[in-house]
């Protein structure tokens, strides 16, 4: 139920919040939805539950996380149970690439550059907060090799990305998302 609140929340033009809920008539659906695409629902030793939220882009800003955390404070703990919204921090970072194509490929620069960083973008967008885990409880991460391959699957030409930054997996905060603070991609052509 956390989650699905927390996915559903619609501002309307004069500010007020809603659900739209199936089945349920609602005299003005005009409202437009709070862009939540990742939740997190935890549950500690003690029943309290923590949900972390987050946009494509990262963090929600001020007004959607607080229109989040009131609707979900509204609909979704029962009686006796404490529930926190937390908005989930940006852990920034700086992707450099090097992509590697044959020096005969008639494809621009800007035509290799643009869809590798799109394809990072648009893998990050989905990358869940606190990162994967190898192991349940363990440590969560943005594996290195996931986003070489992404970036060498983005162009067709493009036959072996190299990831000088970052060096290694990146360690994900436990409640954060990672944003890229840039994205730099230089093409190397070689002769086959």
């Amino acid at each position: 139920v956390y989650e699905w609140v927390s996915r559903n929340v619609r501002r309307r033009a004069d500010g007020s919040l809603y659900i739209r809920v199936p089945g349920v008539a609602v005299s003005d659906d005009t409202g437009i939805l709070i862009d939540v695409n990742r939740v997190r629902v935890t549950v500690d030793p003690n029943g309290d539950i923590r949900v972390v939220v987050a946009g494509p882009a990262g963090a929600l800003s001020g007004t959607d996380f607080a229109a989040v955390e009131d609707i979900g404070m509204r609909w979704g703990p029962p009686q006796g149970v404490t529930a926190a919204w937390v908005n989930a921090p940006d852990q920034l970072q700086l992707f450099t690439v090097v992509a590697f194509v044959a020096s005969d490929s008639k494809l621009s620069d800007g035509e290799i550059v643009e869809p590798i960083k799109a394809a990072i973008k648009g893998y990050l967008v989905g990358h869940p907060i606190g990162g994967y885990r190898k192991i349940a409880a363990g440590q969560g991460y943005l594996y290195r090799e996931l986003l070489r391959g992404v970036a060498a699957r983005a162009v067709k030409s493009v036959y072996a990305c190299e990831l000088p930054s970052p060096a290694g997996d990146i360690l994900v905060a436990n409640d954060a998302v990672v944003v890229e603070s840039a994205i730099n991609v230089t093409v190397q052509r070689i002769d086959q």
